[in-house]
């Protein structure tokens, strides 16, 4: 099983390799913390929620659904505001494409879930910043066991 913070890693790594991302944020329910100027294009993560949807096998894989924004800023006079929705949507649109195409993740069985819906961003942070946001769950297998576990067997 991969943990949260494994999967945030991950994405990080996507972002890192992106050549159109700047910087990275790993938050809770959006709170952005100001206590530095974030690098602009901008990967923010969210952790939503996670299940182990049961099968005839048992719980054999894990559901890890994260809300992702890709953000940019806009000029004062709004003049490159469709190059930043562009821009950020097609961001959004290769990361969700690395978790089918990436050989480390088709071998890993690391897979999205769903239908992916994109949302606009429109005057965020302070009126000066647009772009996307998805929510996208990952599947990934359970590899666990009894004798895995930390837990005495007694």
């Amino acid at each position: 099983m991969i943990t949260l913070n494994q999967l945030i890693s991950l994405y990080q790594d996507i972002g890192s390799r992106h050549k159109q991302v700047n910087d990275f944020m790993a938050v809770q329910d959006f709170n952005i913390e100001m206590d530095r100027a974030p690098t602009y294009p901008l990967l923010v993560v969210n952790p939503v929620s996670a299940n182990m949807p049961k099968s005839e096998g048992g719980y054999t894989v894990f559901n890890t659904t994260l809300e992702l924004q890709v953000l940019d800023l806009v000029n004062k006079d709004n003049n490159n505001r469709m190059d930043v929705m562009s821009d950020t949507q097609q961001i959004i649109a290769d990361i969700v494409t690395e978790f089918s195409t990436h050989p480390y993740y088709m071998e890993n069985s690391i897979d999205t879930v769903n239908d992916i819906s994109f949302d606009p961003i429109r005057g965020a942070y302070g009126g000066d910043v647009d772009g996307w946001k998805i929510s996208i769950t990952l599947e990934h297998p359970v590899k666990l066991s009894h004798c895995s576990a930390p837990i005495n067997n007694k």
